[in-house]
């Protein structure tokens, strides 16, 4: 399954991370789950450059894609 659009590229990795942080969750409990998403909230805050709202307007290739 791909997204339609790159503005749609988010419900991929999305379902992703929830899958990651509901094992996370039931492998090491509910402090586990709270460290990682902080862990994962600290890291998209990093990304300052591009609103990711505007993320499907961006050339593929583009150094403000990747992040």
């Amino acid at each position: 399954m791909t997204p339609a659009t790159l503005g749609d590229a988010w419900i991929t990795n999305g379902m992703s991370r929830y899958g990651e942080l509901m094992y996370v969750e039931h492998v090491s409990g509910q402090t586990a789950l709270q460290a990682a998403v902080t862990d994962i909230s600290a890291g998209a805050l990093a990304y300052d450059t591009t609103p990711l709202t505007s993320a499907g307007r961006l050339d593929p290739f583009s150094h403000n894609f990747n992040p």
